[in-house]
């Protein structure tokens, strides 16, 4: 939780391709291919998103945060199809005595992975990624090649 506040100094990205190009900055980059089409990848993070994540609610004790003492995180998944491949947006939205995040109605971003066709029957998975909920690579990971169809733990 600490990770997606980065700290006291506080850095939301408002938009995906930001996002992308700070956390591959950061080394926060994972690629790696897996034996399933995009299609399939594709419905896959449509009934998963829509079942794990869509406007998911987390509370969270923050003794350590000098804005409050507890922190609620709204998540919002948002999946994208253009050209070809697909893309699993999971923004997040953070409520002390206000919202941080607000600049973007469904939050700032704190995943984004995108599939790339390969051939017909393979496909690239990229992960950029806050590392905030260790949880969510390893679900949209199984999620994409087919071996995990749970949802991630999210707190």
């Amino acid at each position: 939780v600490a990770l997606l506040l980065g700290g006291c100094g506080i850095i939301t990205y408002q938009e995906a391709s930001t996002f992308r190009q700070a956390m591959a900055t950061e080394g926060n980059v994972e690629r790696t291919d897996v034996n399933r089409s995009v299609r399939d990848i594709a419905a896959t993070f449509r009934e998963r998103a829509s079942a794990c994540l869509q406007t998911v609610t987390r509370t969270w004790s923050a003794h350590h945060a000098p804005l409050g003492t507890v922190t609620e995180f709204t998540f919002t998944p948002t999946i994208v199809e253009d050209g070809g491949r697909v893309e699993l947006h999971l923004q997040a939205k953070q409520t002390f005595t206000f919202e941080i995040g607000s600049g973007n109605p469904k939050g700032f971003f704190v995943l984004v992975v995108q599939a790339t066709p390969i051939d017909a029957r393979r496909s690239r998975l990229e992960i950029w990624n806050t590392h905030s909920i260790k949880a969510l690579p390893t679900a949209v990971k199984g999620w994409a090649n087919g071996s995990f169809s749970g949802c991630p733990d999210l707190s």
